[in-house]
């Protein structure tokens, strides 16, 4: 019987070879960038924090904007329920 499943398994690999395949390419860029920040000091590295940090800061900006404006746009009294349902859905 074990034989079978070793036939099969040969035929159409395995559920863990295939999920290695699968990871593969993202195991080595993290490898990658592991060889690439395991050479920096602390504070090189705090530095390089604080660029990334304010890469995403500075991406997301107008997003936070907006939903800072919708969110103002709610408490305004002059809006029906029906107007805040949508701001919110937004």
């Amino acid at each position: 019987m074990a034989g079978i499943f070793n036939v099969i398994s040969k035929l159409f690999g395995n559920k863990y070879d295939k999920d290695i395949k699968k990871i593969r390419p993202t195991l080595d860029l993290i490898h990658q960038q592991h060889q690439k920040i395991s050479s920096l000091s602390n504070d090189e590295l705090r530095e390089q924090t604080q660029i990334l940090k304010n890469k995403i800061n500075d991406f997301i900006k107008s997003e936070r904007e907006e939903i800072q404006n919708l969110k103002n746009d709610s408490n305004k009294e002059s809006n029906s329920a029906k107007e805040k349902e949508l701001l919110y859905q937004k």
